[in-house]
């Protein structure tokens, strides 16, 4: 049910041919719901996409460049999904909300994720809605300027996001959120008072919660100017939780994907002060079963979005399909027959697993399995995971896994994605084809700081080492610790003494080593987005070549190189856009 009258079919038509963006201002939106409002106001979808090619409407205007110090960076590890996608409410809960041992801040993730699961159905549009949205755009905006494209996508998303403030702010009152969510920003201001002490700026802490509350805190570009002009651009301090960032990742669940890529493309590439990325490489995940199945969006339909935002950004984004072996148990093998599509015929680059949410990359039927969740037939589970892992290697398509002691649906969930599961499929597929892998998160930096027993990247590091191991690569996406190395951070001493200790057991990992983000679970955090200088500020100086962390090995993993083997695939399916081909993607750059 959607309480607002959608808007009018005259003006849908205008702001789609372009006659309101030639105005100054950007023009109010009522609707609740655009999706909605939008389809009551256009003719029916055409079948298919526009004759000739498609003109890439979300490709960056610009590429900054205010950091970088190479002229490419890739990054390797991002997400576009929303709600309609996930079982968003176990997600938030078990996912995102089991590590947090503070009450108040458990309360405000779960009452967070039950606002979500309710919105759901009123903002996060599903992934075939999203795609026959975007076809109609593309057909109505043929002819209108790169400029007022741009202003119409915006004014579309900032309606959006002023709707799903408004819709948070009521549904928070309702169940007293709003006092907490102050509670925790008062804490969180205190506690950047006293480490930061008269480098903080004078603050009070806040008294007023309502729609601008949330609307600062969900639109990334108002998140990033309150943050600045409150706290001066100081990092913010481990292990205190700023409840703006639950605000804005939950924003980003009820948004379109394609307004969360160009959320990313702006404060990455396009603004002013952004660091310059020139390409990301984005994934869906697949928790059904795991959690509950999220039967709004099939993964079949998300995958067919992902490779048609991929053409609208001009190959600025290039997709990862999520693979999920629970779905080939119950679903006779259909998740394995749709990552052989989306790499074969839709320029797919990779395939994403999420081992925490229960299962090893190998060796579930002999390893211990501590966790108390639900699980499918172990030795099954293992026959799907290896037969996976042997056609990537085939195929020389590298399988990306979170890699990190983190996002579980418990905490015995967490280990799953550590060395020794890794270890089990090495050994199965031997040294002959091994399979080509990146560790996302590389270990990370989520254990306690004052616990650095775990030292997965030590144990990844020696991993690589080995003939087996040869094709291994790694991240550095999500190293929360090293956002916050001011004022001597024990975090951030752990963090750089766990890269170090990978160094010391194979300094060839600076050649398997690759930049990323794990953007928009990043969102969450403070000042998200001067990551890559976060990055190459603490953890650069282990790398001979910042060439070779932003750039040069992400072609080599992936293959996308002169002569690499997946570049013809995705240079077939860009073949398909208006305009060239991206410059980190040219003839010259040629992988090591």
């Amino acid at each position: 049910m959607n309480p607002v009258s959608p808007i009018s079919r005259r003006r849908a038509l205008q702001l789609l041919a372009g006659t309101a963006l030639l105005g100054a201002g950007s023009p109010a939106f009522p609707s609740r719901n655009f999706a909605a409002a939008t389809a009551s106001g256009l003719p029916p979808s055409p079948q298919g996409i526009p004759a000739g090619k498609i003109r890439p409407l979300l490709r960056p205007s610009r590429i900054g460049n205010v950091s970088k110090p190479v002229p490419y960076c890739i990054d390797v590890h991002a997400h576009l999904f929303n709600a309609s996608d996930i079982d968003v409410v176990g997600f938030m809960k078990k996912d995102v909300g089991h590590a947090y041992q503070n009450p108040f801040v458990r309360r405000l993730i779960e009452g967070l994720a039950d606002v979500a699961g309710i919105l759901r159905d009123d903002f996060a549009v599903t992934a075939a809605r999203e795609h026959q949205l975007l076809v109609e755009w593309l057909e109505k905006l043929q002819g209108v300027s790169d400029e007022n494209v741009r202003k119409f996508l915006d004014d579309m998303a900032n309606g959006h996001r002023r709707n799903i403030a408004s819709a948070i702010a009521r549904q928070m009152k309702s169940r007293d959120l709003d006092k907490l969510y102050l509670m925790l920003q008062g804490i969180f201001i205190e506690q950047m008072r006293t480490t930061y002490k008269e480098e903080a700026a004078p603050l009070n802490p806040p008294t007023v919660f309502d729609e601008k509350t949330v609307l600062n805190a969900i639109d990334p570009e108002r998140r990033i100017n309150e943050y600045e002009r409150q706290f001066h651009g100081l990092p913010g301090v481990v292990n205190a939780f700023n409840p703006a960032g639950m605000l804005e990742f939950t924003g980003h669940m009820l948004s379109y994907r394609w307004m969360n890529l160009r959320d990313y493309t702006r404060a990455y590439t396009e603004n002013a002060a952004a660091f310059g990325i020139d390409a990301m490489f984005a994934s869906f995940v697949n928790f059904d079963y795991w959690l509950a199945p999220a039967t709004k969006s099939p993964q079949a339909e998300q995958m067919k979005l992902h490779a048609f935002l991929s053409k609208l950004s001009g190959g600025y984004m290039l997709p990862i399909v999520a693979y999920n072996p629970w779905t080939d148990l119950n679903d006779r093998d259909a998740s394995f027959e749709l990552v052989k599509d989306a790499v074969m015929n839709f320029g797919f680059v990779g395939v994403k697993i999420y081992p925490p949410t229960g299962f090893y990359p190998y060796g579930n039927s002999s390893l211990p399995y501590a966790s108390s969740e639900p699980h499918p037939d172990l030795v099954e589970l293992d026959a799907k995971m290896f037969r996976l892992a042997s056609w990537c290697a085939s195929n020389n398509v590298p399988l990306m896994a979170h890699s990190a002691e983190s996002n579980g649906r418990d905490n015995a969930s967490d280990v799953f994605g550590g060395p020794v599961g890794w270890n089990a499929l090495l050994k199965k597929m031997g040294a002959k084809t091994p399979v080509i892998a990146t560790l996302a998160h590389f270990g990370g930096g989520e254990s306690d700081a004052t616990d650095p027993s775990n030292n997965w990247p030590r144990d990844f590091a020696q991993m690589m080492a080995t003939p087996q191991g040869r094709r291994l690569y790694g991240d550095l996406a999500y190293w929360d610790q090293i956002m916050n190395c001011q004022n001597s951070n024990e975090s951030c001493t752990v963090a750089k003494q766990r890269i170090k200790a990978a160094f010391s057991k194979n300094p060839d990992v600076a050649k398997r080593l690759m930049f990323g983000t794990d953007w928009d679970m990043l969102s969450r955090e403070s000042r998200w987005e001067t990551y890559p200088v976060d990055v190459l500020k603490n953890l650069g100086s282990f790398f001979p070549s910042i060439n070779d962390l932003l750039y040069t090995n992400a072609l080599s993993c992936f293959g996308l190189g002169v002569g690499g083997a997946q570049r013809n695939r995705v240079i077939a399916q860009l073949g398909q856009v208006d305009g060239p081909l991206p410059g980190w993607l040219l003839p010259g750059n040629r992988a090591p």
